[in-house]
């Protein structure tokens, strides 16, 4: 059973931000882009580690875990599955397996908020499944919390040659949960070219 939500806080979480993706747009890795003077994936690590008990980087095998140092790496598994071999390995992965809850995040939203994941915590009361972030009507599925049960299901999907998250989180029932931010900016908007890098360096 998950645990109750008396218990249920960041250290009951393990943080995973997926960095393996193709980086098709952006024609670089984009975890490693440099954002003022860090790489990406660091910029997100920086508002995501303390809401979580651990954190983890989530890479392809192409990637070498050095450049994400001294952060521990899960290789993806299943490369042409898209982010969902990252939240795949993830689930498997059996150093982690003492967490029955995840928190995954994608690797460029340098400006996401410090506290959505206690949102997400608040609202799943506990209760397994995936919780995922929407912004004034606009999903964000890569910054979800799921509970490891749903790993069954996610394999069956992969299986059948399943590849969308939207997809597969429309079958398994899983939950928006609106965040209210400060301002009208969407704080968990994703950079995808390098236009959008420059722009953010920018401003």
């Amino acid at each position: 059973m998950p645990k109750a939500p008396s218990s249920f806080g960041k250290n009951a979480l393990l943080g995973v931000i997926l960095c393996g993706g193709a980086s098709t747009r952006m024609g670089v890795d984009k975890a490693t882009l440099s954002h003022r003077g860090c790489a990406l994936w660091q910029r997100v690590a920086e508002r995501l580690e303390p809401q979580v008990g651990q954190l983890v980087i989530s890479t392809s095998a192409a990637q070498t875990p050095l450049s994400f140092a001294p952060m521990p790496c899960i290789i993806d598994s299943q490369a042409d599955c898209g982010p969902l071999a990252g939240i795949t390995s993830a689930l498997t992965s059996p150093a982690w397996l003492e967490y029955d809850w995840l928190v995954f995040s994608s690797c460029d939203t340098p400006q996401q908020p410090m506290d959505w994941v206690s949102v997400l915590i608040e609202a799943s009361g506990g209760n397994a499944g995936i919780y995922y972030i929407r912004h004034q009507g606009q999903p964000h599925y890569l910054h979800a919390l799921w509970h490891r049960n749903l790993l069954a299901p996610l394999s069956e999907y992969i299986q059948q040659g399943g590849r969308a998250v939207r997809a597969f989180y429309a079958q398994n029932q899983a939950l928006p949960v609106d965040f209210v931010a400060v301002n009208q900016h969407d704080p968990f908007l994703n950079l995808n070219t390098p236009e959008d890098i420059a722009r953010l360096n920018h401003d």
